[in-house]
């Protein structure tokens, strides 16, 4: 391969043990992550995700995500861990990589992915699209003011059963399924897209917070009943301030409200930094996929034309495509941009695969796509 390291996917427990130790040392090259949080990520999330390998000269991480969209459960990967040794950058490393990665997903029929970035001028040539920019706001702490009428209830006191909360039939319950049952139609109401925040994601959250001197706290108002929630918050402690990174509430409470919770809890130092939106970009992987999970919008961008899409990483994207009336039903079809003579299939306009991701984002509607620093 012209001197390059072939690209390689670790996904087997044997390959994952015998190569963690060259990927922990990209990892602390690479990052600035402290030793807690390294050996949290190495001892709870690779081992079930798959790392795209080019020696031991780069790497890229796919973490995999249960993610709801319009209702429905949809297997996707969220990148993360893309390193580079000093040596090999500039030399393609990365855009290897990537291209791996991304027709694998394709030939999976994975519909999107998504990752954030540490600079959106990286990843902008491999047809990702910015959905979401970084909005931070600081707060001062005002534990005058009263909040009796809000519980607060940590992750860690439910998980160790040192609180039990009223269940639905009236039994304690120490388990958390139902208050997060709670939480998911929360996010439901107000998001077409979501992680989804099962007993696994909060697992995971509140072992990401506590490498850090953090946790995950519910909110209640009243009782602390699942039908009481309020919402919750995970935060991380840094330096005297307390990072709180992600805040979901109803939609009833406003922005004050919330503030106003958060300034409450008795555990936050005076300053407090709440990161109120994550810089996300997405990436369709698979059109076919993306344009069945959503037919409407599929509807208003093809409706009574042929669009010709050219995705240069992922040549399997690449075609016309169009609706079509089939049993009934209005479904987008795709067809090659060159026929077997060579001859072009007609087409009414052209695009390139980050323009389309970019019109189809913007048809679901980007604040209604709620990714938060998931690990």
């Amino acid at each position: 391969m012209d001197g390059q390291e072939q690209i390689t996917v670790v996904a087997s427990p044997e390959d994952k043990a015998a190569g963690e130790q060259g990927f922990r040392r990209l990892w602390r090259d690479c990052f600035g992550d402290s030793q807690a949080y390294e050996d949290f990520y190495f001892a709870q999330v690779y081992r079930n995700n798959a790392v795209y390998a080019a020696g031991d000269k780069g790497m890229l991480h796919l973490n995999p995500y249960p993610v709801m969209v319009d209702g429905k459960e949809q297997d996707l990967f969220y990148i993360v861990g893309v390193a580079t040794e000093e040596a090999s950058r500039r030399q393609g490393v990365m855009r290897r990589l990537l291209n791996r990665a991304l027709r694998d997903m394709h030939d999976g029929e994975i519909p999107f992915t998504y990752l954030m970035p540490a600079d959106i001028r990286y990843y902008r040539p491999f047809g990702f699209v910015p959905i979401s920019g970084k909005k931070e706001k600081n707060i001062d702490r005002e534990p005058e003011r009263s909040l009796i009428e809000y519980r607060y209830v940590a992750y860690s006191e439910i998980v160790s059963d040192a609180f039990h909360f009223a269940a639905a039939d009236g039994e304690k319950n120490g388990t958390g399924q139902p208050l997060f049952a709670a939480l998911e139609s929360i996010l439901e109401e107000s998001c077409r897209i979501y992680a989804k925040h099962d007993a696994g994601y909060f697992e995971l959250l509140y072992q990401e917070k506590k490498c850090n001197g953090g946790d995950v706290v519910f909110v209640f108002q009243g009782e602390t009943s699942p039908g009481a929630l309020c919402g919750f918050f995970a935060y991380c402690r840094e330096e005297e301030k307390a990072c709180v990174e992600q805040a979901v509430f109803r939609q009833e409470f406003s922005a004050e409200q919330v503030e106003q919770i958060l300034s409450g809890y008795g555990e936050f130092p005076n300053k407090i930094r709440l990161t109120m939106r994550f810089p996300f970009m997405v990436r369709i992987t698979d059109i076919e996929s993306c344009l069945r999970l959503f037919p409407a919008e599929a509807e208003t961008i093809l409706m009574g034309k042929r669009v010709q899409i050219r995705d240069e990483e992922i040549p399997g994207n690449s075609g016309v495509y169009f609706m079509e009336t089939a049993d009934g039903k209005r479904l987008a079809r795709r067809r090659p941009i060159e026929g077997s003579e060579g001859e072009l299939t007609p087409c009414d306009s052209e695009m390139a695969i980050a323009e389309f991701t970019r019109l189809l984002f913007r048809e679901i509607h980007t604040d209604k796509i709620y990714f938060a620093e998931v690990v």
